[in-house]
């Protein structure tokens, strides 16, 4: 689970994501949550990446990527299936989620060809994402990484959010990707709703129900 804050602030101790994390393990998932460089830290990032938000969401991205090598490689000691791993973000999470979960295996592996990965952060080690929850966050940095072989997604977006791209176009392109690739995407649009919509209901179902009823499907949850 990858926190938000624009980048510039949160970490893994957010409420929102503590109380989403402890449900999820109630439903029987191992749930990780973790921190990621923000931009006030001024992470280095390769070219193209020059301005402060380009080089945070590599960073974001980065950190996220060696966090699934940390939990892959270290598969029996956390009891996990590496095969059924999910990435759950939300706002600047959600963008760091959709990153690392779509890109490919040598995408986001450094800071940039002058920061070799370190031994500790289990270089190597091969990665994959079975599904991606992504709340009220964008692809608009990548569009490039979807295509057949990415994992399925379930979107969250508010119709009034307008701190993330305008109203449900972040969401909407994210639409119209899955459809072009055949991806299978879970899509909740909330047209009467702001940035961080925890709170949300569809259906009588509120969102942690939503993200485990979707978890359900592409990650079953069990036997790891």
């Amino acid at each position: 689970l990858i926190h938000g804050g624009g980048f510039e602030r949160g970490s893994k101790e957010d409420a929102p994501q503590v109380t989403l994390g402890h449900y999820l393990a109630a439903q029987g998932y191992v749930c990780f949550l973790i921190n990621y460089r923000l931009a006030r830290q001024f992470p280095p990032a390769p070219p193209p990446h020059v301005d402060d938000l380009s080089r945070a969401v590599h960073a974001a991205a980065v950190d996220a990527k060696t966090a699934l090598r940390h939990i892959v490689g270290n598969r029996e000691r956390y009891r996990i299936d590496p095969e059924r791993i999910a990435l759950v973000g939300s706002s600047a999470g959600a963008i760091t989620a959709l990153a690392a979960g779509l890109s490919p295996p040598d995408a986001f592996l450094s800071d940039g060809p002058e920061y070799p990965v370190p031994s500790e952060n289990w270089p190597g080690v091969e990665t994959s994402v079975a599904a991606i929850v992504n709340l009220w966050g964008s692809a608009d940095f990548f569009p490039e990484y979807f295509n057949e072989q990415s994992p399925p997604i379930m979107t969250v977006h508010g119709g009034r959010d307008f701190r993330v791209g305008v109203s449900l176009l972040p969401a909407l392109n994210i639409d119209s990707y899955c459809q072009q690739y055949n991806i299978p995407h879970v899509f909740y649009p909330l047209p009467e709703a702001g940035h961080g919509a925890w709170d949300a209901i569809v259906d009588g179902k509120p969102l942690e129900v939503l993200v485990a009823e979707f978890l359900a499907q592409y990650v079953p949850r069990g036997g790891g």
